[in-house]
């Protein structure tokens, strides 16, 4: 179910991120961490971009330190060509 989507593109990361539910964050990153490469459509926002435009600095470091913090992951672009730096 981690991959699942709802109507915005979302997967259930993509939302426990927007919501701050780091619990549930850490679980499902554990469980897949493919899940948290899927990019939100039409902006096509990492999960990283969720965590720097809804203000979730927990679930930033979070994911950081998790295996989805890796040079790639911080240098994803979304659809305006920015990544979370810009």
């Amino acid at each position: 179910m981690c991959l699942a989507r709802d109507f915005d593109g979302r997967n259930p990361l993509h939302i426990a991120t927007v919501k701050g539910q780091h619990g549930v964050l850490d679980e499902m990153v554990r469980a897949v961490p493919r899940a948290a490469w899927e990019q939100v459509s039409p902006a096509d926002d990492t999960v990283l971009h969720l965590c720097v435009k809804y203000k979730r600095p927990k679930a930033l470091k979070l994911l950081l330190d998790s295996c989805v913090g890796d040079n790639e992951m911080l240098n994803a672009k979304d659809g305006n060509g920015n990544n979370i730096l810009l």
